[in-house]
Formats: structure tokens, C-alpha cells, sequence
């Protein structure tokens, strides 16, 4: 129930495949391939995770969570327990389809990089690859807001100017001609 739950503030975490169906990039040991533990980088808390039960690992890491990321989790988890099982499983599927998609993102970042990783490495690059990632995200979007911004006060501000009746000087503002092509003269 829980690691559900948890991975719906970001990400939803796709469930265990099935015996057998791990990707051969997934470490393997010689009884074969080694099981799902969730997504990379949220697979343990270091010394902090040891000896604790699922549900206080949990706890824990609801505790930490903001205010507004603690009541979008509350709300993501409404909505997962009123879903149907179609449902819940087409978000599965996208949440698998994400997940290759950054395994192959960063898979790519890798290569662009030269780099050579052993498991331990990889996943360690793995987490910071999308902690850089998320920030240059952020700046992204505020900048994109902030451009789109001044983008909207100038057009209407136009606007404005091309719709006041009457501008300082006394002169109206001109009309919008009609689009409409005149019926023509029999």
C-alpha cells in the first residue's frame, strides 16, 4: 500500500515486473535477474533506512515533506484509491514508459560524458543526473514565465491602445475594418 502511495508526489512508481521480465541493464546475480526495488535513487536512505519497517520508512518520509507537497501526496492518494483497476494500471504503464525514458536519457548522458560506471556509480549519477535536471527545469519554467509575462503585459497594452476610444490627443482610435467581403451590386 504505501509504495504506492509515496512516489505520487512526483512520479507514480510502476509496480514490480513480473519474475523474469527485469531489463538486462538491471544488475543480474547468478541466481538471475535481482527484483524491482523501486525507482533509482529511491531505493534506501542510507544508514537512516536500516532495521526500519516499511510503514516508519514511510512515516519518515512523509514527515519531510513540505506542506504543499504533503497535501498534493494526500490528494494523489485519493484519487489512486477511487480509480479502477484499467485505470490504475494505464498509469502504471505511463509511469513504466517515463521511467525507460529516463533510463535511457540518462543512459545517453553517460555515453555524451565518456563515462564508464560500475552499478554503484551509475545509480549515484543516475540521482544527481536528475537533481541537475529538475533545477534546470525550474530556472526554465520561471524564466518562460517571466518572458511570457512581459510578453502579455505588451500585447495587451496593444490591445488596450487599439481599443480605447479616444486616445490623449482627442482622435479616436481607428475601427477594426470587417473581414467580411460587401455583397456586391446587382
Amino acid at each position: 500500500m504505501f509504495s504506492l502511495a509515496l512516489p505520487a508526489l512526483a512520479q507514480p512508481a510502476p509496480p514490480p515486473p513480473p519474475a523474469g521480465e527485469n531489463s538486462p541493464e538491471e544488475g543480474k546475480s547468478p541466481a538471475g535477474p535481482e527484483p524491482r526495488k523501486g525507482p533509482p535513487g529511491k531505493r534506501g536512505d542510507g544508514e537512516a533506512g536500516r532495521g526500519e519497517s516499511p510503514e516508519e520508512r514511510f512515516k519518515r518520509k512523509l514527515d519531510k515533506l513540505s506542506p504543499e507537497d504533503r497535501e498534493r501526496f494526500k490528494q494523489n492518494w485519493e484519487r489512486w484509491k477511487k480509480m479502477g483497476e484499467k485505470e490504475r494500471d494505464e498509469l502504471r504503464e505511463r509511469a513504466d514508459q517515463e521511467q525507460e525514458r529516463i533510463r535511457r536519457t540518462i543512459d545517453d548522458a553517460i555515453a555524451r560524458a565518456g563515462l564508464t560506471l560500475d552499478k554503484d556509480q551509475r545509480e549515484v549519477f543516475a540521482l544527481r543526473y536528475r537533481q541537475e535536471r529538475r533545477k534546470i527545469e525550474e530556472d526554465l519554467r520561471r524564466e518562460f514565465e517571466k518572458v511570457r509575462s512581459v510578453r502579455i503585459d505588451r500585447a495587451l497594452e496593444k490591445l488596450k491602445a487599439e481599443f480605447t476610444p479616444a486616445n490623449p490627443a482627442g482622435e479616436t482610435a481607428p475601427s477594426p475594418t470587417p473581414t467580411a467581403s460587401p455583397t456586391p451590386a446587382p
